[in-house]
């Protein structure tokens, strides 16, 4: 298996605690579609692949250091007034606190690491019915492979 494909199965190995410990969502890696798929659902927490980047390359041996720039999709339906911003809370809390355990994801990475929330992203129109952000996430491993 590619490191950047053990990376973010990692990745989401790290984050499934979420759905244990916030009931009513899941966490899924690169779903059809990155809304809740039933009435049961409130939230839905999306592993998006993104970019692995060009390599910074070393020589004698050949080693190939990425920074691979994936994200985390998270929405969560609004049905009260600030129910959905309580629980958006919580997941990014949630998100944040397991990252910060293991930073090397049990080994599959040299570091991971959580950029700032961005709504600039995020299709108004979903945002009506739904709160909704793109969380980067920054994966740095060393592999032998050029193709990561």
């Amino acid at each position: 298996m590619r490191k950047g494909e053990a990376a973010l199965e990692a990745l989401k190995t790290q984050l499934l605690p979420v759905a244990v410990a916030i009931s009513g969502g899941s966490v899924m890696r690169n779903p059809e579609s990155e809304l809740p798929a039933d009435e049961t659902e409130r939230w839905v927490l999306s592993i998006r692949d993104g970019d692995t980047g060009e390599p910074e390359v070393s020589l004698s041996p050949p080693t190939y250091e990425y920074e691979h720039e994936a994200a985390l999709a998270l929405t969560v339906v609004k049905i009260g007034a600030g129910d959905a911003d309580a629980l958006f809370s919580s997941i990014v809390e949630k998100v944040a606190e397991l990252i910060d355990a293991d930073p090397t994801l049990s080994g599959a990475v040299d570091w991971a690491q959580l950029g700032t929330l961005n709504t600039d992203e995020v299709d108004q129109e979903v945002m009506a019915g739904f709160k909704a952000a793109i969380i980067p996430v920054r994966l740095l491993y060393t592999t032998t492979s050029p193709q990561g």
